[in-house]
């Protein structure tokens, strides 16, 4: 019975772990056939590659205590204000350069805000961790990122939302945020878009229907995991990462918005495992 247990459960993390691939395998052909460099579309090969490593490096390791992941929190929180220390572009301030690299921070940490704020307010700490979280957002809107804001807010208000005690907290938190989540829409950036980072799908169409309709399938298939089979003691947090996909996932169709994993840009490849670490951990798949 034992050996069954675990078979299923080397079955969990297989798929869990091949699920960012189909999206980086067809971005990465479909860049390809329309001429993009290799030393770009390579990029994102190599970061899954990575990401299977330090995935299978974090699940031999026992949990994080949580005082320490309200340090961590902090310092995320610190390193998202980085982007408004540099000039920016066009006054767009979303990426800190690190030599040739240019990471799109916030891509990268909300997944994490998210489960360390999941985290804060679980540990009693609800009204720190909303406050931090309006800090967040009001930051994302000044970067200006109307996708990340409006991606991060949703996600939260189902985080925390859930977690609030009685309807006024509840509505009151939900009226402060929604505010914040319009203001990047009311003053959207003119940056052009980048045909294999923003217009990865019309490149995928622009080979063939299949290729489009595969394009979304693999796109699909990003937050099935946390909307599908989340955990029931986690079930808050699991549903609000599968918003936060699904938002960044849907924004590219209202403006020039990157499109995760399919499209170029290492950054949501690195928050997808962030999240994809938790998940696996939350199921004790290791």
């Amino acid at each position: 019975m034992q050996n069954i247990h675990t078979k299923t459960n080397y079955l969990k993390l297989l798929f869990l772990l091949l699920t960012p691939v189909p999206a980086i395998v067809l971005g990465a052909f479909v860049m390809h056939f329309h001429g993009v460099p290799i030393t770009i579309w390579i990029q994102n090969i190599v970061c899954v590659l990575t990401g299977w490593l330090v995935c299978l490096g974090f699940l031999v390791k026992k949990g994080v205590r949580d005082h320490f992941v309200r340090r961590w929190l902090y310092l995320a929180f610190i390193i998202l204000l980085i982007p408004f220390a540099n000039s920016g572009i066009d006054g767009v301030h979303r990426w800190i350069n690190i030599g040739p690299v240019k990471l799109h921070i916030s891509s990268i940490l909300l997944p994490f805000l998210l489960i360390s704020l999941w985290k804060l307010a679980r540990n009693n700490h609800w009204w720190l961790a909303s406050i931090t979280a309006v800090g967040v957002s009001i930051t994302l809107s000044f970067q200006p990122d109307a996708a990340q804001t409006t991606a991060f807010t949703l996600a939260i208000l189902v985080v925390l939302g859930s977690m609030a005690k009685g309807h006024f907290l509840r509505w009151s938190f939900l009226m402060l945020m929604l505010p914040i989540m319009i203001i990047p829409w009311i003053f959207l950036d003119s940056l052009a878009p980048v045909p294999h980072v923003e217009d990865i799908l019309t490149l995928a169409n622009n080979l063939g229907s299949s290729w489009f309709i595969s394009g979304l399938i693999s796109l699909a298939i990003l937050p099935s995991p946390f909307l599908f089979f989340s955990p029931l003691k986690y079930r808050s947090l699991s549903i609000g990462l599968a918003v936060y996909f699904i938002a960044t996932l849907l924004t590219p169709l209202f403006g020039h918005f990157p499109v995760p994993l399919m499209g170029y840009g290492i950054s949501p490849i690195l928050g997808y495992f962030i999240a994809l670490i938790w998940f696996i951990k939350s199921h004790n798949l290791q």
